[in-house]
C-alpha cells in the first residue's frame, strides 16, 4: 500500500497542509497571498473576518471550486465584491454581518447564487426594499436584523411569504 505524503504551503508565515477542508484567517493585514488558497483543493470552509480583504481579493477567492462556506464579517467588501461570488459552483453558506460597504444592489447577486442555502446579512446597509428583492429559490435560512425591516411585524410577514422555504431570523436589539 502506498502511503500518501503531506504537501504543505506557506500562508500568512503559517505552514498549512494542503488537505485541511475549513481555515480561519481573521484579521489577516492583505490579500496578497490570498492565491495560495487555491492549492487547498480540499477547503470547504474560509474565515476571513475582521480581515483588510479588498474586492480584488474576494475575486480570488470567488475561483475556489470547491469552497462552501465563507465568513467574511466585518471586512470591507462591496457590492461589486458580493458579485465575484456568484460564479462559485459550491457556495451554500455566505456570512456578511457589519458588511458596511453592502448595499441593495447586492440582491441581486445573492439571487443568482446557484447553490447560496443560508445568508447572514444583519447590520449590513441592505434594507427593506433590499430584502424584498430576494428571490433565491435554494435560500433556506436568513439572518438579518429588526432595523431592516424596520420593525414592522407586516414587512417581516410579507418577506416570509415571499420567501417561503426559507427560516428568517430577526434579531432584535433594545
Amino acid at each position: 500500500m502506498k502511503k500518501m505524503r503531506n504537501t504543505y504551503i506557506d500562508l500568512f508565515g503559517q505552514r498549512v497542509n494542503t488537505s485541511i477542508t475549513t481555515l480561519k484567517l481573521d484579521m489577516i493585514p492583505a490579500t496578497a497571498e490570498l492565491k495560495q488558497l487555491l492549492k487547498l483543493k480540499h477547503l470547504r470552509r474560509l474565515r476571513l473576518s475582521m480581515s483588510n480583504i479588498k474586492d480584488e481579493g474576494i475575486r480570488i477567492i470567488a475561483a475556489h471550486p470547491t469552497l462552501e462556506d465563507l465568513n467574511l464579517q466585518f471586512t470591507a467588501v462591496t457590492d461589486r465584491g458580493i458579485g465575484y461570488l456568484t460564479t462559485m459552483p459550491s457556495l451554500r453558506y455566505l456570512r456578511l454581518k457589519e458588511c458596511d460597504e453592502i448595499s441593495n444592489a447586492s440582491a441581486a447577486h445573492f439571487n443568482a447564487m446557484p447553490k447560496l442555502e443560508d445568508l447572514a446579512i444583519q447590520d449590513a446597509n441592505v434594507d427593506l426594499q433590499g430584502l424584498m428583492q430576494l428571490a433565491n429559490p435554494k435560500l433556506r435560512f436568513l439572518c438579518i436584523d429588526d432595523w431592516q425591516v424596520k420593525e414592522s411585524f407586516t414587512a417581516l410577514k410579507q418577506l416570509s411569504i415571499q420567501l417561503p422555504d426559507c427560516e428568517i431570523t430577526c434579531l432584535l436589539y433594545t
